[in-house]
């Protein structure tokens, strides 16, 4: 149903090219009426400064002084 409907359609945005090259590659017809719009960032995202990046990974229990460690 979802193909019938696509390939009546007049134009379809795809999110990305992996996802246009799949349908061009099932619908070849598409391949003129079709293009990618990628999904936008929040401005948030952004490559952090120095200061205010921070590890990744976190503890997830406090250090056991019993723990062996290798020396």
């Amino acid at each position: 149903m979802e193909l019938l409907l696509s390939a009546k359609s007049h134009f379809v945005v795809c999110d990305s090219h992996s996802t246009r090259r799949d349908l061009v590659r099932f619908l070849p017809a598409l391949e003129a009426r079709s293009t990618v719009v990628h999904l936008s960032l929040d401005p948030r995202w952004r490559p952090l400064s120095a200061a205010e990046a921070r590890p990744l990974l976190a503890p997830l229990a406090p250090p056991d002084p019993e723990r062996r460690t290798r020396t």
